[in-house]
């Protein structure tokens, strides 16, 4: 009785979650860049609860309190993948190592459905999503991948739903020739990767200071990008704005054929005063 519980428990757990989170591809497990420094990190960051201060760029804002579907992309150890369950958020969190994909797991964060891959892993819907956040992950992607991850978050993202992500700025102690599976971007790069895709940008942050890298490496400048992107309402503002202009032409024809022209009013005109005379006592 004791197992059939437990497999029926199981299979509710399934069930709780969306149909489009649930029936998730998890065997795509491809290995990570660094295993040193992603372990360290995985480690550290599943020891937190905090959010990252790339995702502080969005959690702060008054106007981002309502929750909504998210996918925490490049999860690590589910930092902000439970900041964002805390507020109320539906969490998939994705990331390409077997490790995170463990420790997420580990975790046990209701309303976090995990999946170890990419992107593209987690199928979504079209207009779906309300919230992508990739905090340390794009410094790692490269050349068309980085291209096609960012078209690919557009893609999914609701009319109005937020990419809050962040990049490693070319003054970064690593863009030294030694890092070749990074990828580094000024500011004006990173705008044009953003509309490119068809993202609007809203903040951008840019921070320079030493730090300690998730592999314990003491960092003497960490140059990162932080980066607030909307995906523009314009289908739906545009479908407004056309009902309007239908709606107000639509006015002035009812409006043109109300006007009564001067001949048919001379002769209407002097049957309203003779029926207001006759209804006038005495």
């Amino acid at each position: 009785m004791a197992i059939l519980a437990k497999n029926l428990c199981r299979m509710l757990n399934c069930f709780a979650q969306p149909p489009e989170i649930r029936h998730r591809h998890h065997d795509a497990q491809p290995q990570p860049l660094h295993p040193p420094l992603f372990d360290n990190l995985i480690r550290n960051t599943a020891k937190r609860d905090d959010p990252t201060r790339g995702l502080q760029l969005f959690l702060r804002d008054p106007a981002h309190s309502r929750a909504g579907r998210a996918i925490d992309l490049g999860a690590g150890g589910g930092r902000d993948s439970h900041a964002l369950v805390c507020k109320g958020w539906q969490v998939m969190a994705i990331d390409p190592s077997p490790s995170a994909a463990a420790a997420l797991r580990k975790r046990k964060l209701k309303g976090v459905t995990v999946v170890a891959g990419v992107l593209q892993d987690a199928r979504a819907r079209t207009n779906s999503i309300d919230l992508v956040n990739a905090q340390w992950v794009m410094p790692f992607i490269q050349g068309n991948e980085l291209e096609k991850t960012i078209k690919e978050v557009a893609r999914i993202l609701r009319p109005g739903g937020y990419f809050c992500a962040s990049f490693f700025g070319t003054e970064h102690s690593w863009n030294d020739g030694r890092h070749p599976r990074m990828t580094f971007h000024d500011e004006q790069a990173v705008n044009e990767l953003l509309h490119a895709a068809g993202l609007a940008t809203g903040r951008t942050e840019r921070h320079a200071k030493s730090r300690k890298a998730g592999n314990g490496e003491m960092v003497p400048n960490w140059d990162e990008i932080l980066v607030l992107a909307r995906k523009p309402e314009s289908t739906r503002r545009s479908s407004i704005s056309g009902l309007a202009q239908r709606l107000r032409a639509a006015a002035e024809v009812a409006a043109r054929n109300m006007r009564i022209p001067a001949s048919a009013g001379d002769s209407v005109q002097p049957r309203r005063h003779r029926a207001t005379k006759e209804m006038t006592p005495g």
